[in-house]
């Protein structure tokens, strides 16, 4: 039997007593109802601290669950983002999107590698440099062999009127028209360049250094150097000898699609061609000036007149090369 049982059951057999002598004794009834009051309390009590019988039982403890950690959000798709029409020559970067299950997007440009369907240059960063105006490019990247793409249009160059550059004669105008290729472009050397000028030991280095110091002082407007060098590899401009030219012929070999002359290349027919001013003339083909003066004029006549450039000559070769890139008359 438990402690609260043997309480209750003394508790209850004191308050009987005390309720029998109660009765006997009228003349004590206010103590009487007193003990009795004091009875049915302590019955009361002995029944709350352990009327049900029994030993405590200490509960037994609901264990903690073990967090529930979420799965990381799956990668669902991923895009290419930036100007669907850009202008032919114009480096232009693009980003590259990873969208989330989650909703979230993130940024990773910097971890993927883009691409282009057709001959553009695609940098590192996704910096997207078109070629050629007029034709669709479809610009992609991978990421985690998911692949984004977009359509990039490649326009052309706007053109800036003639109103707005720097007047030129009739004659001279003339000059820089018939120099404009196929882009619509003056093309020409970035002022500031070193062209440096090779040429295989067969070909006699005076003639060289001649030519290229007449260049040097004939046209110190064009703020460009004129060099001979004997590493082809640091080279820019490359002469040798080759088949099917009448006796020399020179021009631009790279230009960038802003118009901008990278390399050079002039190829004589034979050694007796070679001469200070035959040099001189290709070097300024070389240089965007491809087309001819009229005969009997000046160093760029068809049959070299002698080392000076007429006055027309030289204004169109100076206003071309101090034109900023690119440069698209109209």
């Amino acid at each position: 039997m438990g402690l609260g049982s043997n309480l209750h059951a003394v508790s209850a057999e004191i308050c009987c007593a005390h309720t029998i002598s109660g009765q006997r004794r009228s003349n004590m009834f206010t103590l009487d109802r007193i003990r009795t009051a004091a009875c049915v309390a302590m019955i009361s009590l002995a029944v709350a601290c352990g009327g049900g019988g029994g030993d405590i039982i200490n509960p037994t403890p609901t264990p903690t669950p073990n967090p529930i950690v979420p799965a990381p959000p799956a990668l669902v798709s991923v895009s290419v983002r930036g100007p669907s029409t850009i202008v032919v020559g114009a480096s232009t970067p693009y980003r590259v999107v990873a969208k989330y299950s989650d909703g979230s997007e993130v940024d990773v440009t910097s971890q993927v590698t883009c691409a282009s369907d057709f001959m553009d240059t695609v940098a590192s960063g996704c910096i997207l440099t078109p070629i050629i105006e007029g034709v669709p490019i479809n610009l992609t990247a991978t990421f985690s062999n998911l692949v984004g793409s977009m359509k990039v249009t490649v326009v052309p160059i706007p053109g800036t009127p003639w109103s707005q550059l720097a007047p030129l004669s009739s004659q001279e105008k003339s000059y820089v028209v018939g120099n404009i290729g196929t882009s619509g472009l003056i093309n020409h050397w970035r002022q500031g360049t070193q062209v440096k000028v090779w040429a295989p030991t067969s070909i006699n280095r005076a003639v060289l250094d001649s030519a290229v110091r007449f260049l040097n002082d004939s046209l110190p407007e064009l703020r460009l150097v004129f060099a001979v060098v004997t590493d082809s590899v640091a080279a820019n401009v490359w002469i040798n000898f080759g088949p099917n030219v009448a006796c020399g012929k020179g021009g631009p070999s790279r230009i960038s699609p802003t118009g901008e002359i990278e390399t050079g290349q002039i190829t004589f027919a034979a050694p007796f061609c070679v001469s200070i001013g035959n040099v001189a003339h290709e070097l300024v083909h070389v240089l965007g000036f491809t087309i001819h003066s009229p005969r009997g004029t000046d160093l760029m006549s068809p049959a070299v007149e002698g080392l000076f450039f007429s006055a027309a000559v030289k204004r169109a070769i100076v206003w071309m090369t101090s034109q900023s890139f690119p440069t698209r008359p109209i």
